[in-house]
C-alpha cells in the first residue's frame, strides 16, 4: 500500500475522473464506504449520530454519510461548522440528504452538546486541504465538547495532511477512515496518536493510478521467507558475527544474539569481553562465544586480530549494541568497517562512535545498514532530535543517498530507506516496544537475515516487520506495560516458516 501527500492524492483523483469515475462518484463512493464501515463496526439503527461537516469536499463526504446512515435507521444530526456549501459537488451532496436528517449550525450544536450525548460522533470538517493552522474559537469549543470523535473522515480535522502540523488542536479520533492510500499525517510523530486506528477504504482509485500520480512511499508488508530443504545443515543458513556489549551491559549482546538465533541464522559467533562471558554463556548457550580481553569497560583494541579472523569467516556483521564509547571501541568499529567484506549492521554505540568521523561511511564498500533512533540520527546530521522528527523523511532520504547506506530511522512508524532512496514505512507495532533492548532485538534480526543471504533492502524491511509483528503478539499476551524485548523474541516463531 502507498503512503501519499495531498498533491499525489489530488493527481490520482484527477486520473480517476479522467478515466470516467467523476469527482461526485468518488465522493459518493467515499461516503457510502464510510457509512457501511460504521454500520459494520457499530449498531446504527435508532442511534443518535452527530456529523460535523465543513463546506468543502470533506463535508461533502459527511453529507453522503448522513444520507446513508439515515437510510439505515440512524437519527442523524448534521452540524454545519462553516455554513452551507455554496456550490460544486459538496452542494450536490448536501442537497441529496433526506428530509429526516436534522441540519443545524455550529452555535446551536454547542448548546445541544451541553445537554445531550450522541451515540456516534463523526468528524467531516476538514480534509487534505487544511493547512494545520489554529482554528477559530467556536470550532475549538465543539471539539472540546466532544474530545473523542468516533470516526474522522480521511484525516482528523485541524491536522495538515503532509506534515501533521496542527495536531495539538485536533480531536482524538478512535477511527480514521481514509481513501485509496494512507496519508503522511497518519504515520508521522504527534499526529499519528490523534488518528487512532486508520482504515483505508476502496473508492475505485487503483494502485496504478496512485503510482502514475507520483506515489513512491510504500507500507512495509509481511515478508515471505525461503523454504528450507530437508537436507540443510547449519552452514546453509549463514554465519553471523556480533560484536556488542560492555561491562555492565551484557544484556544488549544477549538480546541481539537471541533475536538472531530465533530468526534462523545457522551459526552465531558472539564476541564478548571476559567479564561478560558467564552471563553470555548462561543466556545464549547456542552461540559460539569469542571471549576477549577488555580495556576498562569494553573491548581492548589489542583483540582486533581475533575479531578480524572471525569476521573473515562470517556472512554478516553486527557492531554496536551496548558497546560503549571508549577510544578502543572507536578503533574497533573503524577497523571492522574498513575490513569487512560482508554486510554490516551498525547500531547504537557503533553509530555514536562514527558520528564525529562520518565521512568514513563513504569509504565502506559493502552494504551498510545504520539503525539510529532520532537522537542518534541527530548526532549523525549535526542537528537536534526535534529537527529530525519534524522532517523525518527528508533527513532519512538525504542521509541514505549521500552516504550510500541503508537507513532505518527508528521510532513510531519506523522509516526504512535504501541506498538509492527507496522509502518504506512500518505501520504496525505498539508502545510496549518503547523499552531498552528493543533496538538490540531489531539489530539481531537484521544480522540474521543478512547472514542468511537476503538482500539488504529486503532484510531491513523484513526485520522491521518481524520485530513489530512479534511486538504486537507480545502485547496481546502480556500488555504494553509488562512486555519485555525477551518476551517479544519468543513471539518471532509465529511469523516465520
Amino acid at each position: 500500500m502507498y503512503i501519499v501527500d495531498k498533491t499525489v492524492m489530488a493527481r490520482a483523483e484527477q486520473l480517476a475522473n479522467d478515466s470516467g469515475r467523476d469527482y461526485f462518484t468518488l465522493m459518493t463512493s467515499a461516503g457510502t464506504a464510510c457509512a457501511q464501515f460504521i454500520a459494520q463496526d457499530r449498531q446504527v439503527r435508532d442511534k443518535t449520530v452527530l456529523i460535523l461537516c465543513g463546506k468543502g469536499n470533506n463535508g461533502g463526504d459527511g453529507f453522503v454519510i448522513a444520507k446513508e446512515l439515515s437510510l439505515m435507521g440512524a437519527r442523524v444530526t448534521v452540524a454545519l461548522t462553516h455554513g452551507e456549501p455554496t456550490g460544486g459537488i459538496a452542494k450536490k451532496a448536501f442537497d441529496g440528504m433526506p428530509k429526516d436528517v436534522s441540519v443545524t449550525d455550529i452555535k446551536k450544536v454547542l448548546n445541544i452538546l451541553k445537554n445531550k450525548k450522541f451515540d456516534i460522533v463523526i468528524d467531516a470538517v476538514f480534509g487534505t486541504g487544511y493547512n494545520g493552522k489554529k482554528p477559530d474559537e467556536e470550532l475549538q469549543s465543539v471539539f472540546k465538547a466532544v474530545p473523542f470523535v468516533d470516526y474522522s473522515i480521511d484525516l482528523p480535522s485541524l491536522i495538515a495532511c503532509d506534515t501533521g502540523e496542527g495536531w495539538q488542536y485536533a480531536p482524538y479520533t478512535k477511527n480514521t477512515l481514509t481513501f485509496a492510500a494512507l496519508k503522511f499525517c497518519h504515520i508521522l510523530p504527534h499526529s499519528t496518536d490523534k488518528c487512532g486506528k486508520v482504515t483505508v477504504l476502496d473508492i475505485g482509485i487503483t494502485e496504478e493510478m496512485l503510482k502514475s500520480a507520483g506515489a513512491k512511499v510504500t507500507e512495509i508488508s509481511k515478508p515471505v521467507f525461503n523454504p528450507r530443504a530437508k537436507t540443510s545443515c547449519k552452514n546453509n543458513f549463514g554465519t553471523a558475527l556480533s560484536v556488542c556489549g560492555s561491562y555492565g551491559m551484557p544484556g544488549a549482546s544477549v538480546i541481539a544474539a537471541k533475536a538472531a538465533l530465533r530468526s534462523g541464522v545457522g551459526v552465531l559467533k558472539l564476541a564478548c569481553i571476559k567479564e561478560n562471558y558467564t552471563a553470555c554463556a548462561a543466556s545464549v548457550p547456542e552461540a559460539v562465544l569469542i571471549p576477549l580481553n577488555s580495556q576498562g569497560t569494553t573491548y581492548s583494541a589489542t583483540e582486533l586480530c581475533i575479531l578480524k579472523e572471525n569476521l573473515a569467516s562470517a556472512d554478516a556483521l553486527l557492531i554496536g549494541c551496548g558497546l560503549g564509547k571508549s577510544e578502543d571501541a572507536k578503533q574497533i568499529v573503524r577497523e571492522l568497517l574498513i575490513n569487512s567484506k560482508v554486510p554490516v549492521v551498525l547500531d547504537a554505540d557503533g553509530i555514536n562512535l562514527i558520528a564525529e568521523s562520518i565521512e568514513l561511511l563513504k569509504e565502506i564498500k559493502v552494504p551498510l545498514v545504520l539503525t539510529p533512533h532520532p537522537g542518534e540520527m541527530a548526532r549523525l546530521c549535526k542537528t537536534t532530535s526535534g529537527e529530525i522528527e519534524s522532517n523525518r523523511f527528508k533527513h532519512a532520504v538525504d542521509f541514505a543517498k549521500e552516504y550510500g547506506v541503508y537507513l532505518v530511522l527508528k521510532g513510531t512508524n519506523t522509516i526504512t530507506v535504501s541506498n538509492s532512496g527507496e522509502i518504506s514505512v512500518n505501520t504496525i507495532g505498539n508502545a510496549g516496544m518503547a523499552t531498552a533492548g528493543s533496538g538490540d532485538m531489531l539489530a539481531g534480526i537484521m544480522l540474521s537475515l543478512l547472514a542468511q543471504g537476503y538482500s539488504p533492502n529486503y532484510a531491513v524491511k523484513a526485520a522491521v516487520w518481524l520485530h513489530s509483528a512479534a511486538g504486537d503478539a507480545a502485547k496481546e499476551r502480556l500488555g504494553e506495560y509488562a512486555m519485555l524485548p525477551t518476551d517479544t523474541i519468543e513471539e518471532l516463531h509465529r511469523f516465520l516458516p
